[in-house]
């Protein structure tokens, strides 16, 4: 059997794609930012990383950016 997508449920998709799409591009963003610059300023260990380990970090902290980001603010404020 071949069930049709009613309009309600188009609707739905037409909003997630988008949202999919800028969580990715946030997450790369911050991404990066975090395999350069964060990572050091929650460990001080990663500070001298080699540009291996920046890589091996990205694709993590591009997927759990909402999360680093909350630990990056609450350092910043002093609260861990």
């Amino acid at each position: 059997m071949h069930r049709s997508v009613s309009a309600a449920e188009g609707v739905h998709l037409d909003l997630l794609i988008p949202i999919a799409a800028a969580y990715v591009g946030l997450g790369l963003l911050f991404g990066a930012f975090f395999a350069f610059k964060g990572a050091a300023l929650l460990d001080p260990v990663a500070e001298g990383a080699p540009l291996g380990f920046r890589i091996i970090l990205l694709p993590g902290a591009a997927a759990l950016w909402p999360v680093l980001g909350l630990k990056l603010l609450r350092r910043k404020e002093g609260t861990s």
